[in-house]
């Protein structure tokens, strides 16, 4: 085994020791390159102990992706990473992403994943759902990123042409604040 992969295990046994047992929060994001197109999955976490409370955020992946990014497709990839680091879904709090219907129904899916793995091994369920007809299931939350939100806002606004005359009549003025003439 060479020094990388020494070094990769230690780093995960690292991650798997801090997380197990605890609820974590997950941020996700395709970016495509030069018809490359990679998953990135980011942990955060609060850790607390007598002397500290601190948000710990670590990077469990970054994959290439080399099929159709659907929500199942991004779900399994998701679950492969997960895996590695032994997250069991129940311990996903929150999920950001942006807003892509391919990552909202990535989610989506494993909500649905999480509610069925919870009565996997379960033969007494009906007895459970008896006791907690009244109680709903936990489940991931969806975050959707503010920044590319706000961003596709601004975009939308500045399609308006009243606007846009607006920004560039800033603009030009802008640019003529900057010459010598006016300093």
């Amino acid at each position: 085994m060479n020094l990388v992969s020494v070094k990769e295990q230690l780093v995960k046994q690292n991650i798997r020791a801090l997380v197990k047992g605890k609820l974590v929060s997950l941020k996700i994001d395709v970016a495509t390159i030069m018809y490359k197109a990679i998953l990135g999955v980011n942990l955060q976490m609060v850790h607390a102990s007598l002397a500290k409370t601190e948000v710990i955020v670590k990077t469990l992946g970054m994959i290439e992706l080399g099929e159709s990014h659907t929500g199942i497709y991004m779900k399994n990839k998701i679950l492969e990473i997960l895996d590695d680091y032994g997250i069991s879904l129940d311990q996903i709090y929150s999920i950001t992403s942006d807003n892509g219907r391919n990552m909202i129904k990535a989610v989506q899916v494993l909500n649905d994943a999480t509610e069925e793995s919870l009565f996997e091994d379960d033969t007494e369920s009906e007895n459970l759902l008896n006791e907690l007809d009244g109680i709903e299931l936990a489940n991931i939350h969806l975050v959707r990123c503010a920044a590319q939100t706000l961003q596709l806002c601004v975009f939308d606004v500045n399609k308006m042409k009243e606007i846009a005359d607006k920004i560039s009549s800033c603009r030009t003025l802008c640019k003529s604040l900057r010459t010598e003439t006016y300093r």
